[in-house]
């Protein structure tokens, strides 16, 4: 079994388009070889100065560069490294034929209790169809997956793994998907609800949310899943040998599909009755597979102008254009939770009042050259804003909680695109202009 954590060796230049200096494409891959960011910042400076500033010939180079090795395993163990934080460990398989020339969709399959990687990466090999054979296969080894009840020390795995991902395997960023079973289907709902902006799409089969006070928590957190492509399948409640999980999922997952449709969140629920059970020995109905593999066909949503995002932990916050850098106020971390309304008062009402108040939040809108921002739990944050969405030429009115925070012209550089490009590794979206605000504590928050 080899491993991801090998130096990056082997590179190479891609073919260069005519008219581009291949000048252009050493400076670039020697910006992503280095670590060392005082040697970036120099590199940035000469990439800057030989495209005289023009973001397009940079954003091209971006599509060029070659950083992955080809000499990976066909399978094999991960863990990102760490001096400061818990290492994320688990396996990896590649599809046949990896070329690292190539970007290869990835599938990150979550873990189930008692199931080693190497069976979860075996049970999605069997269950979601021939789309898989052209896919990268993740699973990570992490007991709490499932809960949202986790240690805030855990709450930055996925976007690491992600990211470490990125860095050692050729993967289409906008093809990033969420699988689950079971208990890794329970974990599935969760990475989705709190990782969407990095994904494509979720298939979930046989998993519920476990979230406390579902009736005011789900529907909140269904906000976060606009633009997300869900599949959630489950048995119905009619075969009498079922369990009470069994019961819980089937409710659950009722319950949800009625809250998407009012919500108008387009979330894909399938009740199958006992002839066509998942773990029927006929394996997955024929109706279900062909769902499967349409939402892995699926993309990653379009940074678009309007964002909304409920969350816990600080490294849940991004939603689009929009990031919280620092938390304001403490973090959720309780494991247990009891909310006694008054008895005047509407009990769900109060519950979802108490809910949000334990939630940050980040909301924006962009019309014409105005952006209007609200938050909560936010002390500072950042627009990274790609090109598309702004006329750089005008001044920009930032509103934030109802106060003015800037009016005038926001400067793209090549700077900011490289520089986000590294802290992400991702050369698919890219980010050319930051802007960071402190929210001020004599500001409302909504």
């Amino acid at each position: 079994m080899s491993s991801l954590l090998p130096l990056i060796l082997g590179l190479s230049l891609a073919p260069f388009c005519y008219g581009v200096s291949p000048e252009l494409d050493e400076l670039v891959l020697d910006y992503f070889r280095t670590r060392n960011p005082d040697q970036r910042t120099e590199l940035a400076d000469s990439i800057e100065e030989l495209t005289d500033g023009d973001r397009a010939l940079v954003a091209d180079a971006l599509q060029r560069v070659q950083l992955w090795e080809s000499s990976l395993g066909a399978s094999g163990h991960f863990m990102t490294p760490s001096d400061t934080e818990p290492m994320v460990i688990g396996s990896y398989q590649l599809p046949p034929g990896y070329d690292s020339r190539r970007r290869y969709p990835v599938i990150l399959c979550m873990p189930q209790d008692q199931y080693s990687c190497t069976l979860i990466l075996d049970q999605a090999m069997e269950m979601l169809g021939q789309t898989v054979l052209e896919s990268v296969l993740l699973c990570p080894q992490w007991p709490d997956a499932a809960s949202m009840h986790q240690p805030g020390l855990v709450s930055g795995y996925i976007n690491r793994l992600l990211r470490h991902t990125r860095k050692y395997i050729h993967t289409d960023t906008d093809r990033v998907y969420v699988f689950g079973v079971g208990k890794g289907g329970d974990a599935a709902w969760l990475v989705a609800l709190t990782h969407s902006d990095w994904l494509a799409g979720a298939i979930i089969l046989s998993g519920f949310p476990q979230l406390p006070y579902p009736e005011s928590t789900v529907p909140l957190l269904l906000e976060n899943l606009r633009g997300l492509a869900v599949l959630t399948a489950w048995d119905a409640p009619s075969v009498a040998a079922q369990g009470q999980r069994e019961v819980l999922v089937s409710a659950h997952n009722r319950a949800i599909a009625a809250w998407a449709k009012k919500l108008s969140v387009p979330i894909h629920g399938i009740e199958l009755d006992a002839d066509h059970a998942l773990d029927s020995p006929d394996g997955i109905p024929e109706t279900l597979e062909d769902e499967i593999a349409k939402i892995l066909k699926k993309r990653r949503r379009p940074v678009g102008g309007q964002v909304s995002h409920w969350f816990r932990y600080g490294r849940h916050g991004r939603a689009g254009w929009l990031t919280q850098t620092r938390f304001k106020g403490s973090v959720w971390e309780a494991q247990q939770m009891a909310i006694l309304p008054p008895s005047s008062d509407d009990r769900n009402a109060y519950i979802t009042e108490v809910i949000k108040d334990k939630l940050a939040y980040l909301g924006g809108r962009i019309e014409d050259q105005q952006i209007t921002i609200e938050t909560r739990h936010c002390a500072k944050i950042e627009l990274l804003l790609p090109d598309g969405l702004l006329d750089w030429d005008r001044p920009v009115i930032v509103r934030c909680n109802g106060s003015q925070r800037y009016n005038r012209i926001i400067r793209p550089s090549v700077h900011t695109m490289l520089e986000t490009a590294y802290q992400d590794w991702d050369f698919q979206r890219l980010t050319v202009a930051r802007l960071s605000i402190a929210i001020r504590s004599d500001m409302a928050e909504r």
